[in-house]
């Protein structure tokens, strides 16, 4: 699953403040005794935009989940069936299996490679990269020069523009789950500590004594989940489906999902339809992904939509919104 670009993390981060400015609206909007006007200027929104969020307020549908069965179906129908594999990891991990040091580096090589690019080329060539990185013996990969990695995986056409990079960090990234492992115990023991945000938060945050490089938030998620632990991941698909211009539920939401509204709603989905959040985010993603089921990418193919009836799009497109 690709990483997030650089022109979409601006993005986010823009969208940052107008959510805020937007939330705050709908408070004072909600309340009732403030004018319009008033609301405009207090929370420097236009007074257009003002009565856009009064009308999204009063509009706003009961939270309805069924579209990501629709979704669900509709895939399996077209070949995408989700193999619901991070899920199998997530139920293996609590029913009590144990994950060793050379799993996570197999957890954590897995995400680096999907780092912006299709995944479908890593699938397809799972054991030839499992035997490349010596089915991920830590001490093994510690003591190989990184080139041997970098000339294998582009032999096997599953590189990406970071590989380099990933490939020389790779024996530091393994030092630093040893280090976990000397602090905790136990790579699980650190891994099962927290909430899985303040995990992912502390592994791709510069300032922490656990980071790991090459790691955003987006592929710290992937990774944790890799290694049994529920989430989803807030990739440029989730952030564009669950924002306001498409699927997204809730009126103070931005046009495209910031990474916490995006956790938000992956959570009371999952919540309702008794999935993990982990099925909703593949759902999602395969749905979306270009090589996939290919309706809601960047130009969603409205057309063929099997979930059009529940989607903003149609209306939000009219204000500009994609």
């Amino acid at each position: 699953m690709p990483e997030e670009s650089d022109e979409m993390l601006l993005e986010s981060n823009s969208q940052g403040i107008e959510t805020v400015r937007r939330e705050i609206a709908a408070n004072m909007i909600k309340d009732g005794s403030i004018p319009l006007k008033k609301v405009a200027e207090l929370s420097g929104l236009s007074l257009n935009e003002i009565e856009d969020i009064k009308k999204d307020i009063m509009s706003t549908k009961p939270f309805d989940c069924r579209y990501i069965l629709i979704m669900e179906k509709y895939l399996e129908e077209h070949g995408n069936k989700p193999e619901k594999i991070i899920s199998g990891e997530i139920k293996a991990r609590k029913d009590g299996k144990r994950y060793s040091i050379d799993d996570y580096v197999c957890g954590l090589v897995r995400t680096l490679l999907s780092n912006n690019r299709p995944w479908k080329p890593i699938a397809d060539n799972m054991q030839k990269i499992d035997e490349i990185f010596f089915c991920y013996d830590a001490a093994r990969i510690k003591n190989t020069e990184p080139e041997y990695f970098i000339e294998n995986i582009f032999n096997l056409k599953c590189g990406n523009r970071a590989i380099a990079r990933q490939m020389t960090d790779l024996k530091g990234n393994i030092e630093t789950l040893e280090r976990i492992q000397s602090d905790y115990g136990s790579l699980d023991a650190y891994f099962t500590s927290k909430e899985a945000a303040y995990i992912v938060k502390e592994i791709s945050s510069c300032d922490s004594r656990y980071k790991f490089a090459d790691l955003g938030n987006a592929l710290a998620w992937e990774f944790v989940r890799n290694m049994g632990i529920d989430g989803a991941k807030p990739d440029v698909h989730m952030k564009r489906f669950l924002g306001s211009a498409r699927m997204g539920h809730g009126y103070s939401l931005s046009p495209i999902a910031t990474e916490e509204q995006v956790l938000r709603q992956v959570a009371m989905l999952a919540d309702k339809l008794n999935y993990t959040q982990a099925d909703i985010d593949e759902i999602i993603w395969l749905f979306c992904a270009n090589d996939k089921g290919q309706i809601c990418t960047s130009n969603p193919n409205c057309a063929e939509c099997p979930i059009s009836e529940y989607c903003n799009f149609p209306k939000q497109s009219q204000k500009g919104f994609r």
